[in-house]
């Protein structure tokens, strides 16, 4: 109500309580109240105390907060009494109950989701006048936190191998703080695991790792947290038989192929040896003198033989005592028959 409305309906309460009097009072008849409430065609005389809803957090809210409603009435009275509905037409009046909590002028839902969302409205009432005040609403938004998944690296896992989980939140913000939990049990960095930001990773892994494990993102602004993430049933397999056989059969192989190659090599070593021994022994023939081709000695009657003496003992792989030999001339003379007569 503006100033020039206030002003007229003073001026047209005044002259109705003329009127209804009869001109001026001379006897000092009692006057209403100035909080009455009386109605003229075009306003009231005096306007029910107006209240004032507010909502904290601000709207959205997000579902798990604690959201607290609190109604305002601007008037000088303090015995109020406090009604909160939520709704439009069908407006259900609310009361204390598990997640509802009315304590005077304040309103408070616990645990928030989606279904707290709608119309809230207070109203106060009281035994004296002005009974009543005028109501106010507020509309309240429901949101859910942002939602985070468990990746694993890799998908099957043998003990001894190294496992990396990793947290991925889907939300605008990134200042998120990590929480990695196994089977309901927060970890921290220790000599098998380490948390860096949104990894968490085990290095060794044995059949004792095996468990559910999850994650949760935190932040100081709103929203302060977000859902748990799925559970992850983490199962660390024994190495399998068959690859087991598998790497006995491979490294029997690389054996073989190793024993092959030092046999080939052994084989070269010694046929170069024994190449470069025949190059030795047939270099003194090839730089030597030529040497006159030896026949064999053929026995006949025309010839005398003298007996060969060995001189000196030689070896026959031996290529220097070649240049030992000394050979001898053999002249041979024919037998001349001379006639006696």
């Amino acid at each position: 109500m503006n100033v020039f409305q206030e002003s007229c309906c003073s001026i047209l309460g005044v002259l109705l309580v003329f009127l209804l009097q009869g001109g001026p009072n001379p006897y000092n008849t009692p006057q209403p109240p100035h909080d009455c409430a009386l109605v003229t065609p075009l306003c009231p005389y005096r306007a029910l105390p107006r209240s004032t809803l507010t909502v904290t957090p601000d709207s959205p809210v997000f579902t798990g907060e604690t959201v607290s409603l609190t109604c305002v009435i601007e008037s000088d009275h303090s015995d109020w009494r406090y009604e909160w509905y939520k709704g439009g037409n069908n407006s259900v009046m609310l009361q204390t109950s598990d997640r509802y909590t009315v304590n005077r002028d304040t309103l408070t839902i616990r645990g928030a989701n989606e279904s707290d969302q709608g119309q809230y409205w207070c109203r106060g009432q009281r035994d004296k006048r002005p009974k009543s005040s005028q109501s106010s609403s507020v509309s309240l938004s429901v949101k859910d936190l942002p939602t985070s998944t468990v990746i694993v690296t890799p998908k099957t896992i043998f003990t001894g191998e190294t496992v990396n989980l990793t947290c991925v939140i889907e939300f605008d913000h990134n200042n998120w703080r990590y929480e990695w939990f196994k089977d309901s049990v927060m970890l921290q960095t220790s000599d098998r695991y380490t948390v860096n930001r949104d990894t968490l990773t085990i290095r060794g892994a044995t059949e004792s790792d095996q468990g559910q494990y999850w994650c949760r993102g935190q932040r100081d602004e709103r929203p302060k947290s977000s859902q748990d993430s799925n559970r992850i049933n983490l199962s660390v397999n024994a190495a399998s038989s068959l690859l087991l056989v598998a790497g006995v059969v491979l490294g029997l192989l690389c054996l073989l192929i190793f024993i092959s190659l030092l046999l080939l090599l052994w084989r070269y070593k010694k046929n170069k040896d024994q190449q470069r021994n025949i190059n030795q022994t047939s270099v003194p023939n090839q730089s030597g003198e030529s040497q006159p081709e030896n026949s064999p000695l053929q026995s006949d009657p025309d010839h005398i033989y003298d007996d060969v003496t060995e001189v000196k003992k030689r070896h026959k792989d031996d290529p220097e005592s070649y240049w030992e030999v000394i050979y001898s001339e053999v002249t041979v003379q024919k037998e001349i028959s001379v006639d006696k007569g």
